[in-house]
């Protein structure tokens, strides 16, 4: 009776959500001023004595001015000055990004002290009430901070006024802002994406696919490749509902950026991975497009172009490449292809940073490494090549498809691969003490419980 009463409850306020024209929005963001779950300045009261020297004096220069600027932004008497306060936040957020080596690190710590000293409550409170001009500047400020505690922030108690914000889809002044918050979120939770989903949000990134403006083309790209990653199995089907793989066709056909194009062959790759859904990607004919554009891509190129962009040259976060290992192993060489190009990219960005260890970590070298022995496709192949290459790991020899065939040392990488590495040497030495060079004959004699 209980689980009962909870589901009518639960469908009772589902259903008022969907019958009010806006969503609602919690107290502490609507309310002027009010910071309840915000934190506070003495939370985050000095640099961690942990970081970098690098990382340590950037921070101490700059944590100062940034509290001021929040301090005035939370205090401002004139739209004018507030404007001005949220300025400075954004240049100092910008900077940080743009920071070679350690960027990321910095650029956290910045977005940390923003939600705990009650701005990033400040800027929900602007998108929800101010007039168009600061709004404007609020969401392109709120777009630079969203790393994943503040995702958590606005998931709690925000995610009602970017819905609300994303309704207004004929607004170009918001549509850049907007899509790119749209686009960080969908690599919420699959909970965040459901939400997103079920109230408007996918619907408002398909909407503006037809747009012309490369940046917010940009982000819907990257908004439905993040949905398509993060949203799960469920989601994935929303998608296809709603015609997404469609859409990705014109995306993945864009002339405007090439970021563009990679973004929605990835999604699709992705989708096509959901056995459920495979043939209804297939129809929309942009699977078909995957591979001959990767072929046609330089990825140290790219990698270059990445790195000479703000929004880019920090490379993707070790949770976001842990997302393409899955798709380095799934049987669609589409979904191979794309991940070994994206991986290959961030390969060149993460040695200039000195961080490639980041690879073995996600367990994305083995998959590699499978890819350069197994794979049919010789530009999946040659791009898991540049990236073991890349981060200083061994490249082994291409395996021939036919078993019996294999010389002893394939064997040995084929035990190594499977977990048999304690294996190895007692093969050789029965391969040896057989008089034998094609240990791959051995295989197929092997008794079954072997």
């Amino acid at each position: 009776m209980l689980a009962l009463l909870l589901s009518l409850h639960t469908l009772g306020r589902s259903l008022a959500m969907a019958s009010a024209e806006r969503l609602a929005v919690p107290e502490c963001v609507s309310r002027a001023g009010g910071w309840a779950g915000g934190g506070s300045g003495r939370e985050h009261g000095g640099v961690s004595p942990g970081v970098g020297i690098e990382v340590r004096e950037a921070l101490e220069r700059v944590l100062p001015v940034l509290r001021r600027a929040i301090g005035q932004a939370t205090q401002a008497a004139s739209p004018g000055g507030l404007r001005a306060a949220l300025s400075e936040v954004f240049r100092l957020v910008e900077e940080a990004w743009g920071m070679p080596a350690v960027g990321r690190d910095v650029a956290k710590v910045l977005c940390d002290v923003i939600r705990l000293e009650g701005g990033l409550d400040l800027l929900l409170n602007l998108l929800y009430t101010a007039e168009l001009e600061t709004k404007c500047q609020a969401g392109k400020l709120l777009e630079q901070i969203l790393v994943a505690e503040n995702r958590d922030r606005i998931a709690r108690v925000g995610l009602g006024v970017i819905l609300n914000l994303s309704k207004e889809r004929d607004v170009p002044q918001l549509a850049q802002s907007v899509s790119g918050i749209l686009e960080h979120m969908f690599k919420h939770t699959e909970e965040t994406c459901f939400q997103l989903i079920s109230d408007g949000g996918l619907d408002t990134i398909l909407y503006w696919c037809r747009w012309t403006d490369p940046a917010v083309l940009r982000h819907c790209a990257m908004a439905l490749a993040n949905c398509a990653m993060y949203g799960g199995q469920a989601n994935q089907r929303l998608m296809i509902e709603k015609k997404a793989a469609e859409w990705l066709f014109p995306l993945a056909f864009s002339k405007e950026d090439e970021l563009i194009q990679l973004h929605a062959c990835l999604a699709v790759a992705v989708l096509a991975t959901n056995k459920e859904i495979e043939k209804e990607v297939e129809r929309s004919g942009t699977l078909a497009l995957v591979e001959p554009f990767i072929a046609s891509l330089d990825p140290e190129e790219f990698a270059r172009e990445m790195l000479g962009s703000s929004d880019n040259i920090q490379g993707r976060t070790a949770q976001d490449l842990q997302r393409l290992v899955p798709l380095l192993d799934s049987s669609r060489l589409e979904a191979q292809c794309i991940a070994a190009f994206y991986l290959c990219t961030e390969a060149a960005i993460k040695a200039r940073q000195k961080k490639t260890q980041i690879f073995s970590e996600i367990g994305a070298t083995q998959s590699l490494k499978r890819i350069v022995c197994y794979s049919t496709s010789s530009t999946t192949s040659s791009l898991a090549k540049k990236v073991l290459r890349m981060i200083g790991e061994e490249v082994p020899r291409r395996i021939l498809p036919a078993v019996p065939n294999w010389k002893s040392c394939e064997v040995q990488t084929w035990l190594q691969q499977i977990g048999f590495n304690k294996y190895c040497q007692r093969f050789l030495v029965g391969l040896c003490a057989r008089g034998g060079t094609r240990g791959g004959t051995l295989l197929p004699r092997l008794p079954a419980e072997v």
